[in-house]
Parts: C-alpha cells; sequence; structure tokens
C-alpha cells in the first residue's frame, strides 16, 4: 500500500513540474531481468520466453521503474501478434 502511495505521489510531482526521485541502489540487471521473465512466464504460459544474458550487469539502478519498463516492453512482445515487426 505505501508503495502505491508513493506511486501517486511520484505522479502528481511529475505533473506539477518537480520531477522525479530517483531511489538508485546496486542492481544485477541480469539477475533482475531473469526474475521478471520468469513472472511473466507464469501469466503467459504460451508464450516462448527466452532470456540471454552476458553475464551479471552490476549497476546503480531505481529498481521500480527499471521493473516497469522492462515488464511493459516484454508484456508488448506477449500480447502483440507480429512480434518480429518489433524484433530488430
Amino acid at each position: 500500500m505505501t508503495e502505491l502511495i508513493n506511486n501517486l505521489l511520484e505522479l502528481t510531482n511529475l505533473r506539477l513540474g518537480s520531477g522525479m526521485t530517483k531511489n538508485k541502489s546496486p542492481i544485477d540487471l541480469s539477475k533482475q531481468s531473469e526474475k521478471i521473465v520468469q513472472e511473466l512466464q507464469l501469466g503467459y504460459p504460451e508464450a516462448e520466453l527466452v532470456l540471454e544474458s552476458p553475464g551479471p550487469v552490476q549497476g546503480n539502478w531505481d529498481g521500480i521503474p527499471l521493473d516497469q519498463l522492462m515488464t511493459n516492453l516484454i508484456l508488448m512482445l506477449c500480447v502483440t501478434e507480429n512480434r518480429e515487426a518489433l524484433l530488430p
């Protein structure tokens, strides 16, 4: 519930022009991506989600928006009939 309220407050700040707060912490992008792919695979068992990673990708990122971004991108591929048009 706290996260939801914080997200609403953040949205309000964006609309008022005061910007986004960044809560950066050390994150392994490979592990984070793997977790998201596993979660989405449960919701879309018919989709063949394959994650290829070069290994650990360490960085300081804001985990919540990063999760939202990756989830949205993968979901777009899951629900789009013409996936090839979205891939390079």
